[in-house]
């Protein structure tokens, strides 16, 4: 695969030549100091990063190391096409091990985030991009722009495990003890600290309410609206689930009506089960919880459009209540999307909801509103409006992706590798340029086709999408990965700035995690989307929008439509 290292890093071009010609990330050496090309002109490397030109020079006339060291936070590595400005992938700093979690399995979240964090090998936390409500976590008040990544402030915390990120400037994180971490945001007591106060540094979550300190975390269930609602499940190695944010009418199961209130420190969740894996709905105006334990029956709480009517028929459910049909098809997912429908600059208009469950067995059954494009099999014998039904026309699903407002699609993952869609394809364009749907605008069809250009073998998907702006990214089992969908951003990160799929991912490395970011919002043009590639040696690319400097490449702000690489 060629790949244009002036896309993805710095490339050396010895002394500069008043003749040549120089593109964008070129370095060169003019009058003694390496100077790197903007775009537009050669500006002077300053500080560790003057350093780092000099070893560029170094590497490439031979007479240094192939992974210079000894230059704190910046290492070179030397590739097929030269020397990169790259992390190295020692167990130091400037590796990463794992970048934040954005809950893409639900992809309809309005995420409004512009920064970007990823774990260290030495289990501190770097952010950079926008810091926005604090996420940043340098202690910082001000929403400025960070170029490169920066150390997060914690104080007297042991490694992280895990790092997840919420919405508009919210991050929590787990350490390697199990407690729980947060700042940013906290508008609605998301942060489960006892208040609504923003926090510009870390702080313990663990210990807030009815979540011991001594009670390992293992992971964290979230959802956000676009107005603002967030509520956060935290769940714990013991099996309990414990809630923090806004809880509306009652979704949480922990009081005993439907009244609405924020949840400032953590509540535990009242039920009798161990609680394996949850899900949180707090978009629109059907929210809800549901709860899986290792059996596989599946328990709601909320407003009756989330929940099942057969248990509920009065229209929200005060406690978790076993939803029947997961005692004989044990559910291993679910897939929520709830979102208004575009109407003009002012106003919006329905609410439109696409909930799916995947079973253990590889069914799915799905639900919608009313006002949604139908994409249920209404056809199905035992089909009801308004109530989960059963999909016959598609089968051994590992992993299902949901959009909705009002242009609703439907994206699975099957058993052998495969990918599926059904639904509303103007953005998903069926994954492939070749295909009819390519150009056919506004193409709805409630049949399920195979995206056959991605091939038989695709590990995992994460997905971000509203009406109009869809984008989705699949991981293949040899260290590729692709991006389909609406790409006016650059997202898909081929080179290529249209939609659809063009080709994998420009990355010729072993690409081991990707995350998808923003905001896609609802109406057409609101697409602010970037990914995040994690490779196998530690090194981080970013594609996409980077109004916001959130592509961490010291740049100035452009979008690209090829990776770059993050500078540490």
């Amino acid at each position: 695969m060629t790949v244009d290292t002036k896309n993805i890093g710095y490339k050396w071009r010895g002394a500069h030549n008043p003749l040549a010609t120089y593109g964008k990330g070129d370095v060169v050496m003019l009058n003694g100091i390496p100077h790197r090309h903007n775009g537009a002109a050669f500006t002077p490397m300053s500080g560790p990063l003057a350093a780092s030109g000099h070893q560029l020079g170094a590497i490439a006339s031979g007479s240094g190391p192939s992974i210079p060291t000894g230059i704190p936070g910046q290492n070179l590595k030397w590739s097929a096409n030269g020397p990169e400005y790259q992390f190295d992938s020692g167990r130091r700093s400037t590796g990463a091990v794992a970048l934040a979690k954005t809950f893409w399995s639900n992809p309809e979240r309005y995420n409004g985030n512009f920064s970007n964090a990823a774990i260290m090998s030495d289990g501190g936390v770097m952010t950079w991009g926008l810091n926005q409500n604090g996420c940043l976590g340098n202690g910082t008040t001000t929403q400025i722009n960070r170029t490169l990544p920066g150390r997060v402030g914690f104080s007297n915390a042991p490694g992280m495990s895990k790092l997840f990120a919420l919405y508009a400037g919210s991050y929590m994180a787990i350490d390697e003890f199990g407690r729980l971490w947060a700042w940013g945001y906290n508008n609605q007591g998301q942060l489960g600290v006892g208040d609504t106060t923003t926090r510009y540094t870390p702080v313990l979550s663990s210990g807030s309410g009815e979540l011991p300190d001594s009670e390992q975390v293992v992971d964290i269930a979230y959802s956000a609206h676009y107005s603002g609602n967030q509520g956060v499940i935290a769940l714990t190695a013991n099996g309990n689930a414990y809630f923090a944010g806004y809880n509306a009418v009652n979704m949480a199961g922990i009081n005993d009506n439907n009244a609405s209130e924020n949840i400032l420190s953590w509540r535990r969740i009242p039920v009798d089960f161990f609680v394996a894996k949850a899900f949180v709905c707090n978009e629109g105006s059907y929210p809800g919880t549901a709860l899986l334990n290792p059996q596989g029956h599946c328990y709601f709480a909320g407003h009756a459009f989330f929940t099942d009517y057969s248990n509920n028929q009065s229209g929200t459910a005060p406690r978790h209540v076993l939803w029947n049909e997961s005692i004989q098809r044990p559910v291993v997912d679910f897939s929520i999307a709830n979102s208004c429908a575009y109407v003009n600059t002012s106003a919006y208009s329905t609410q439109y909801y696409f909930y799916a469950v995947v079973h253990a067995d590889g069914g799915i059954q799905t639900k919608q509103s009313a006002y949604s494009m139908s994409l249920v099999d209404t056809t199905h014998p035992s089909y009801q409006s308004a109530r989960y039904t059963p999909d016959d026309r598609i089968s051994d699903v590992a992993q299902l992706l949901c959009f909705s407002g009002q242009n609703e699609t439907m994206v699975a993952l099957k058993k052998d590798g495969t990918i599926w869609a059904c639904g509303y394809k103007q953005d998903i364009m069926q994954g492939g340029a070749t295909n009819p749907y390519a150009t056919t605008a506004y193409l709805n069809e409630n049949v399920w086709q195979q995206l056959t250009e991605l091939g038989s073998n695709n590990t995992r998907m994460v997905g971000m999408g509203g009406q109009y702006n869809k984008t989705i990214a699949v991981l293949k089992p040899n260290g590729t990965a692709a991006v389909f969908g609406n790409a006016q951003m650059g997202q898909n990160a081929n080179g290529r700035p249209e939609g659809g799929y063009r080709g994998d991912v420009l990355l010729r490395g072993n690409i081991i995690d990707v995350t998808l970011q923003g905001d896609t919002w609802v109406y057409p043009g609101g697409n602010m989307i970037m990914s995040t590639f994690l490779l196998s040696d530690g090194s981080i690319y970013t594609s996409g929008h980077g109004g916001y400097y959130q592509l961490g490449n010291d740049d100035d702000g452009d979008t690209r439509s090829a990776p770059s690489i993050v500078l540490t």
